[in-house]
């Protein structure tokens, strides 16, 4: 059998920990901000979603692309 892909919430999820240190490396007005920033990506998970069934792009990738 293969291995179980988690689902985006659940990537998103693993994703912002694992940023966990950077985060704490920043000043407050910043982590304010990178707060912002995986508030929004969890806000349309349901089009990132989308873009990932279509797409080879890892969930940084299409994260990063959303927030352009």
């Amino acid at each position: 059998m293969g291995r179980i892909i988690p689902s985006f919430r659940i990537a998103s999820v693993i994703e912002e920990k694992e940023w966990k240190s950077f985060r704490n490396s920043l000043d407050m007005s910043n982590r304010k901000i990178f707060d912002q920033m995986f508030s929004v990506v969890h806000l349309y998970i349901r089009i990132v979603l989308h873009c990932q069934a279509y797409s080879s792009l890892k969930t940084f990738e299409i994260v990063s692309m959303k927030l352009r």
